[in-house]
């Protein structure tokens, strides 16, 4: 992650609220805010006072609403622009449960005013969340830290960028927990837990399009996976240069990722060999580190059948009897799981690589080739 993008948690060196000031929130923050009409008929810029009261709703929802959890971490995870940002125009007319974001906000709202021995109908509440969103630019909610650690029980802090935010004048960021408290954390350490951030997306258009430049990590359901182009980090390293050129094999395993959602966690199944790519390139074909097209598929990626998780395993194979590996590999949250594949004795082991349905790839990708070792390669997907 960016330098940028990890600035986001550092947001209100400059906010120019006391904490006092911030409290004052809780005396009327919709009213205010509902009768605030547009200026020259342009949509206006939403107040920091008013991001942080979305933030306080959003914070308070996420404390009881598991569904809401879910929805924001498993769409953060799917990384549409290549981090982890839900951004409010793709999502907003999407259910979770039976309620759409714009909904959840204004229940949320009501809620609060009523807690507050204020009487707000649904109609102000809803004008005042759709002029609050529609004040953000490119609104959305990013997980900028953490995102694999967010287990689903836990409710994360919510922090809003202000409106004069500057990424490189900050020292303290405000926040809200579950509970609707303001809790300060230091802009200078990074938090250990995952934060939902709102703020405006940078990598798209006003239409909500990835911009080009940055890469997008969206796969379809089912889409052709093939081995594009790979190169060997050094020849004389995995095969001396009296057997001339090596004799190349990558297996591909299915990893599938365990249902966080129960304890302890376990594996849904144990990893199985999906299949096996090989290639005998000729050894001046390799040699310095020179791409080598493959372009070669490997399988037609169904998330039901094969979850979002494989693993690469890549050899040089030599003559010699076979052998199983026992590969142990610790995935989040401690859960263990096991490969078995077989290899020939002599042969060299070039490196191993989880591959995740998540992972920027071709032809999006073309800068940055997964290097597990000895290989560098891509993979693609159409």
């Amino acid at each position: 992650m960016n330098k940028k993008r990890v600035a986001q948690l550092a947001c209100l060196a400059a906010i120019g609220l006391s904490l006092a000031a911030c409290e004052q929130q809780d005396v009327s923050p919709a009213k205010a805010s509902i009768a605030a009409s547009s200026v020259n008929g342009e949509a206006e810029t939403t107040s920091t006072e008013d991001r942080n009261q979305l933030a306080r709703l959003l914070a308070v929802e996420l404390g009881s609403n598991e569904k809401l959890r879910d929805f924001l971490r498993e769409e953060a995870l799917s990384q549409f622009d290549g981090d982890y940002d839900v951004l409010y125009q793709r999502v907003a007319d999407r259910r979770i449960g039976d309620e759409t974001l714009e909904d959840i906000f204004t229940r949320q709202f009501v809620r609060q005013a009523e807690n507050r021995g204020q009487s707000v109908s649904g109609d102000e509440a809803r004008s005042w969340v759709q002029r609050t969103i529609a004040g953000i630019p490119l609104c959305q909610f990013s997980v900028p830290v953490n995102c694999e650690k967010w287990e689903n029980s836990y409710a994360p802090l919510v922090i809003a960028l202000p409106t004069d935010f500057d990424d490189m004048k900050v020292e303290s960021i405000l926040s809200f927990n579950q509970d609707g408290k303001e809790e300060v954390l230091d802009g200078a350490v990074e938090p250990e837990q995952p934060v939902v951030v709102i703020g405006s997306n940078e990598r798209v258009n006003e239409k909500g399009e990835v911009e080009a430049g940055y890469t997008t990590a969206n796969r379809n359901n089912g889409a052709m996976e093939r081995l594009e182009r790979y190169k060997i980090r050094d020849i004389n390293a995995i095969e001396h240069w009296l057997l001339g050129g090596p004799e190349l094999q990558m297996q591909y395993w299915v990893a599938p990722m365990p249902n966080y959602s129960t304890y302890p966690y376990q594996p849904a199944s144990p990893p199985y060999q999906l299949g096996t790519w090989s290639q005998n390139p000729s050894r001046n074909s390799v040699k310095n580190g020179q791409w080598i097209n493959s372009q070669s598929l490997l399988y037609y990626w169904y998330l039901n059948s094969y979850g979002q998780t494989f693993r690469d395993i890549w050899v040089e194979r030599d003559a010699g009897p076979n052998i199983r590996l026992n590969l142990s590999v610790t995935l989040p949250k401690g859960v263990v799981i096991t490969f078995n594949p077989t290899i020939g004795s002599n042969d060299e082991r070039m490196g191993e690589q989880f591959v995740n349905y998540n992972d920027p790839h071709w032809p999006q990708n073309q800068q940055n080739a997964y290097g597990p070792g000895e290989v560098y390669y891509f993979r693609g997907s159409y």
